[in-house]
């Protein structure tokens, strides 16, 4: 019997540490689609992901937020990227095949925003940001989305 104990306690401090130790959080949303969408921040910086109503947050140490995020239909992204790609406000800063991320000068100052298809659940990821640019740039790089 002590010997189940102990290894039963040697099991719980083993999960303790294996947690204590994580270097990622990360929230899954069930979608309108029937899809869900994993969004996992890689935390080893000192960054943190924060959720409020189907919307996330990828704040700093101080907890002011960095980038903001939510879902949109996948025709959305389309209407973006042509928005964005027609528009001589916006200094497009990266563009792939199912990603564009850009700056623009919006009503709140410049914003470094991002908008990532997802196409196997049917949906957009729309993000923003209001801090410096190379600041949002190493946040939006710490940022997967995983499709259940």
């Amino acid at each position: 019997m002590k010997r189940k104990s102990a290894l039963l306690v040697s099991l719980i401090l083993v999960a303790v540490l294996l947690a204590a130790c994580s270097k990622t959080k990360s929230f899954t949303y069930s979608l309108d689609t029937g899809s869900s969408v994993t969004v996992k921040l890689d935390t080893t910086d000192g960054l943190d992901l924060k959720d409020e109503d189907g919307v996330f947050s990828v704040v700093d140490e101080s907890g002011e937020a960095i980038i903001q995020g939510t879902f949109r239909t996948e025709d959305a992204f389309e209407e973006m990227r042509s928005l964005v790609e027609g528009s001589s406000d916006c200094n497009i800063l990266e563009k792939e095949e199912d990603s564009i991320t850009y700056v623009v000068n919006g009503e709140a100052g410049l914003e470094t925003n991002r908008v990532v298809k997802l196409t196997d659940a049917g949906v957009a990821v729309v993000m923003g940001s209001l801090s410096d640019s190379s600041v949002a740039a190493d946040a939006y790089k710490k940022l997967t989305f995983t499709v259940k």
